[in-house]
């Protein structure tokens, strides 16, 4: 995201986005950059495998959750047609 202070607003970005043609070796990649890359590679695995335990964890509270809506939901589908009806139980 850019502030209003960088200057970056969308007139000054380039429609083209610059191509990397070129295969780059693994061992031209300085280590730190490898290091970083790895780093950040075994982050987003870590915030990938919380977000799957989150969904597990959820996953009844959702099923009790939908379960009611659509009881009450029913419920309140019959009651308006009892009441066009006028003859409810």
């Amino acid at each position: 995201m850019t502030s209003p202070a960088s200057g970056l607003f969308a007139e000054h970005i380039p429609l083209n986005a610059p191509v990397l043609n070129a295969v780059i070796a693994e061992s031209d990649i300085p280590a730190v950059v490898q290091a970083a890359l790895e780093a950040l590679a075994l982050e987003k695995a870590a915030f990938l495998a919380l977000a799957d335990e989150l969904m597990v964890e959820l996953r009844p509270e959702v099923a009790r959750l939908a379960t009611e809506l659509l009881r009450n939901s029913i419920h309140h589908v019959w009651l308006n047609r009892c009441r066009l009806d006028q003859k409810c139980p």
